[in-house]
């Protein structure tokens, strides 16, 4: 895994790109613009939970990994798109064959951060229905 890309400071390297795709930083303290005064039309986000609950998440290994590599987790792009398209992206367009270069397939790929994000949003629908039973459990056994 050779680094495409570096940044370091006086003391030590901070971050870098691998050549298997991977960016790498120091202390995992990524940072997204998330000022209201940044954004408009916010609203509450709609329930995910029966979006969320349809994903497969599973292991797997690149193709181009070594059978002893690592096992990765996650999900497969063409199955959440069954139940979440707005998460999917075309991560490779396809293009036809020519002369000087081969065909190449289209390859889909998930929009993560967006994903986390409904994650905790089905986790706060779950949270609200946990507390609504324990309610109606306490009610039940005050009776």
């Amino acid at each position: 895994s050779a680094r495409f890309w570096s940044c370091t400071d006086a003391t030590a390297e901070r971050a870098y790109l691998a050549s298997n795709g991977g960016l790498y930083n120091y202390s995992a303290n990524n940072s997204n613009l998330s000022d209201r005064n940044a954004k408009k039309d916010i609203a509450l986000a709609a329930g995910t939970w029966d979006c969320i609950k349809d994903w497969e998440i599973v292991n797997y290994r690149y193709k181009d990994q070594p059978y002893d590599a690592d096992l990765n987790l996650g999900v497969i792009a063409q199955q959440v798109a069954e139940s979440c398209p707005e998460v999917i992206t075309i991560f490779q367009e396809a293009k036809e064959a020519t002369e000087d270069k081969p065909a190449q397939e289209e390859r889909l790929g998930v929009k993560e951060q967006q994903m986390y994000w409904m994650a905790i949003k089905a986790l706060q629908e779950a949270m609200e229905r946990i507390e609504q039973l324990e309610s109606k459990v306490a009610a039940l056994e005050s009776a």
